[in-house]
């Protein structure tokens, strides 16, 4: 008898079934493929889950390596933790935007990957850009809010006076979509683009 949870296909495409799937040959010639319990999980692929296995696996290995600074996987997975939970107590939703006040140092890291767990989207700031061009992002982004560290948000400050913070996020009507603004679909099937590396930091995920 053939099992409910069975799929037929032809003996001779076996030799490729999957090590989850067990053979069974029935009395009228075709076989039974039945998957194991597991077999239905897919596992969570992308940095931040890396990282989190990676804080069990490997906690006092270095992750991150920057301006001398070094953070091991335990210590990062921390860090991003409280970021984010910073991001959630200031209402931060996936539709939402954050702007990051970017430089070059462990904590633009520490934030981006706070976002990413978070299921936000991301605004990097070059602190470097002229001011008009910072006022004219933040204008166009139109974050829920700016996050980065104390010396990162004085100097953007110095080019943009006002701008929303986790202290004082944006309204939610502020941060809506305009009409004029394209959707941006996504596919399950689509192979997402490879990482740029960061030119002042070495990061690693160890598997």
């Amino acid at each position: 008898m053939t099992s409910s949870a069975g799929r037929h296909r032809p003996m001779g495409s076996l030799a490729d079934r999957p090590p989850h799937e067990t053979a069974t040959r029935n009395p009228d010639g075709r076989t039974t493929l039945d998957r194991h319990p597991s077999a239905g999980r897919r596992r969570r692929t992308g940095i931040v889950p890396l990282a989190a296995r990676s804080r069990v696996r490997h906690a006092a290995c270095r992750a991150i390596v920057a301006e001398g600074q070094a953070l091991s996987y335990a210590q990062l997975g921390e860090m991003v933790a409280r970021e984010r939970a910073r991001l959630d107590a200031a209402g931060a939703r996936p539709s939402d935007r954050i702007a990051i006040a970017a430089t070059r140092s462990i904590e633009t890291i520490v934030a981006i990957l706070a976002c990413v767990d978070a299921g936000v989207g991301y605004v990097p700031l070059d602190l470097s850009y002229p001011a008009e061009r910072l006022a004219a992002m933040i204008d166009a982004s139109r974050p829920r809010l700016v996050m980065g560290d104390d010396a990162a948000l004085e100097k953007l400050r110095a080019s943009v006076p006002e701008f929303p913070t986790l202290e004082r996020p944006a309204a939610r009507e502020a941060v809506h979509a305009a009409e004029s603004d394209w959707p941006m679909c996504s596919s399950r099937r689509a192979r997402p683009a490879p990482p740029r590396a960061w030119p002042w930091a070495h990061c690693r995920c160890a598997t």
